[in-house]
């Protein structure tokens, strides 16, 4: 999840050591608003009275799924129209490749080529279910599940992008956007 920095410039066990909270998600700390305490103490400065305390609070809420669900749904339409097609693009091609060396007379194809075309396959067809996965959970409004799911998608899209040739590969590499000016 997005994470929370309550007191910025300080690590997490010197916050810790100061007794500060240290509250690493965005659902979590948006709660600190509701708790009784937070809610007196606005109301005894009289900066906000509980209802629009909770109006803020559930405004928060939406917007940070809103946001989520954007990302969520950036995260498929780059698999399926990006990673998937360069991926599948490279198995057709070690696929052909395969298939002229066996006409070719080659009589056994090299091992290492028909597992990696076979390795593309199988990552093609999790980043499907994955991608389906993340849509599931975009129209249940699951934070938590599309979060998971697109940590789950990207561990498969940087795999592919370790096997996909550069020239098919459609996004910029890790090397080029740090090495870019």
């Amino acid at each position: 999840e997005l994470q929370v920095d309550v007191d910025a410039g300080l690590s997490q066990a010197e916050a810790a050591r100061r007794g500060l909270p240290n509250i690493r998600t965005t659902p979590p700390a948006l709660k600190v608003m509701m708790r009784d305490p937070t809610i007196a103490m606005f109301e005894k400065y009289k900066v906000m009275d509980r209802r629009e305390i909770e109006s803020r609070y559930e405004v928060y809420l939406t917007e940070y799924v809103k946001t989520v669900q954007i990302e969520a749904n950036c995260a498929v339409t780059m698999a399926r129209t990006m990673i998937i097609p360069a991926a599948i693009h490279y198995q057709r091609d070690l696929a052909s490749t395969l298939g002229a060396l066996k006409s070719g007379g080659v009589k056994t194809a090299p091992k290492g080529m028909r597992a990696l075309a076979e390795r593309i396959g199988a990552l093609i067809e999790t980043s499907l279910a994955q991608s389906a996965a993340v849509e599931k959970a975009i129209a249940a409004e699951s934070t938590e599940k599309m979060l998971a799911g697109m940590a789950e998608l990207r561990l498969t899209a940087d795999e592919l992008e370790g096997l996909v040739p550069q020239s098919l590969w459609p996004l910029p590499s890790y090397a080029e956007m740090l090495f870019m000016m």
